[in-house]
């Protein structure tokens, strides 16, 4: 019964700090970027701004980056070659991208 309280404590801050990950700003948008879904596309000089910002698509498709960094273990686990789940809502007509792939 202990390990169970231990493993929900854990799983509490795992997901305060993907939402804080995900949820606190330092998202890079650009609309009518070529090639903004490229991982090695130049993003420096985008807007940054807290996900998810208004925007409307007669300006154009809009492109949103993140770098989202897993830690190496947790709670002594490695997390290398684990699955990793990452939840959002779209709109209709939004594809999302991992590292270039659709």
């Amino acid at each position: 019964m202990k390990r169970i309280e231990e493993l929900k404590k854990m799983l509490a801050g795992l997901e305060a700090d993907v939402r804080k990950a995900t949820e606190l700003g330092g998202w890079r948008f650009r609309q009518n970027a070529p090639g903004g879904d490229a991982p090695d596309v130049d993003d420096s000089g985008w807007e940054e701004k807290p996900f998810a910002p208004s925007w409307s698509l007669k300006d154009g498709p809009a492109c949103f980056r993140r770098t989202i960094v897993s830690p190496a273990a947790i709670e002594g686990i490695p997390t290398a070659g684990s699955p990793a789940e990452l939840a959002f809502v779209f709109p209709s007509g939004v594809a999302a991208h991992i590292d270039g792939t659709k």
